[in-house]
C-alpha cells in the first residue's frame, strides 16, 4: 500500500496526531507492506487534530484518490472511542486500499 499522509496545522489538537499515525502504521504493517509517499499514493490519510479537520485535500479528491479523514476523534465523520482510533483508521485504510488497488 502506498500511503500519503497530510496533516493539519495543529492549532487546536485533541489527539496526538503523530502517535495515532505511528500506531496506524504499526497495525497496517501487520497486514500489508506500507510505503509512505508523497508521489502517486494508492490512498490518502488525512490527519486533523480536531473535528474541524481543515486539511485541504481538494486536489487529491479531484484526482479520484480514496481517503480516510481523521478529525480529532471523528473518522470519516463518525465518532470513535479514543482507545480504538488507530484500529478503526487502519481498518478503513485497509478496506479502501483494497478498493483502490
Amino acid at each position: 500500500m502506498k500511503l500519503k499522509i497530510k496533516y493539519c496545522g495543529g492549532c487546536n489538537p485533541v489527539t496526538d496526531r503523530k502517535k495515532v499515525v505511528n500506531d496506524v502504521l504499526a497495525i497496517l504493517r501487520q497486514h500489508t507492506s506500507v510505503e509512505v509517499t508523497a508521489e502517486q499514493p494508492d490512498i490518502l490519510l488525512v490527519m486533523g487534530g480536531c473535528s474541524v479537520c481543515c486539511v485541504d485535500v481538494s486536489q487529491e479528491i479531484a484526482e479520484g484518490k480514496k481517503a480516510v479523514k481523521v478529525g480529532g476523534y471523528l473518522v470519516d465523520y463518525c465518532q470513535t472511542r479514543p482507545a480504538q482510533l488507530a484500529e478503526v483508521v487502519a481498518g478503513k485504510l485497509l478496506d479502501k486500499g483494497e478498493e483502490a488497488g
